[in-house]
C-alpha cells in the first residue's frame, strides 16, 4: 500500500519533470531522433514519464504502450499525446513485470529509467521476453 508520503513524492516528481526537463531534452533531442525516428509497429516504453519521447515517433507508424508506475505522470502523458495527435495506452506495472505478451513488441524504449527499477537484470530479462525476434531496444542514458 502506498503511503501518503510516497504519493506526495510521486506527484512532486511528475510536476518537476514536466517543468524542468527542457535543458536535458534540448541536449538529447538529436540522439533521440536518431534512436526513435524510424521505429515502426508496436513500441513499448518503460517509464515514459511525461511523454518527452513521443514527439520522436510517427503516430501513423507506431502503436505505443507506456509502462508508467507513477499515476501522476498520466495527465502529462495524455496532454503530450493529445498535442501530437497520437493514441496511447498506459499500463501501470513496473519494468520488472512488463504487462505484454512474449515476443509481442517491435521495439522497447527506456530513457533514464533503468537506474530507478529495483532489479535491472529482471527488467532487461523482461525486455528480451517481450521483444519480437530481431526487435529494437532503444535505451538512452544521455
Amino acid at each position: 500500500m502506498e503511503t501518503p508520503k510516497a504519493g506526495l513524492r510521486q506527484r512532486i516528481f511528475a510536476w518537476a519533470l514536466a517543468r524542468f526537463n527542457t535543458r536535458y531534452e534540448r541536449f538529447a533531442s538529436k540522439y533521440k531522433q536518431q534512436l526513435f525516428g524510424d521505429l515502426t509497429g508496436n513500441v513499448l516504453e518503460i517509464g515514459p514519464g511525461t511523454g518527452a519521447n513521443l514527439r520522436y515517433l510517427n503516430p501513423a507508424k507506431v502503436s505505443w504502450i507506456g509502462v508508467e508506475p507513477n499515476p501522476f505522470m498520466q495527465t502529462y502523458l495524455h496532454e503530450e499525446a493529445n498535442r501530437l495527435g497520437m493514441p496511447i495506452e498506459i499500463r501501470m506495472p513496473t519494468g520488472e513485470a512488463l504487462p505484454v505478451a512474449d515476443e509481442s513488441v517491435d521495439a522497447v524504449i527506456s530513457t533514464l529509467v533503468l537506474c530507478c527499477v529495483n532489479s535491472q537484470q529482471r527488467a532487461l530479462q523482461e525486455v528480451l521476453r517481450v521483444l519480437k525476434p530481431g526487435g529494437d531496444c532503444c535505451s538512452s542514458s544521455t
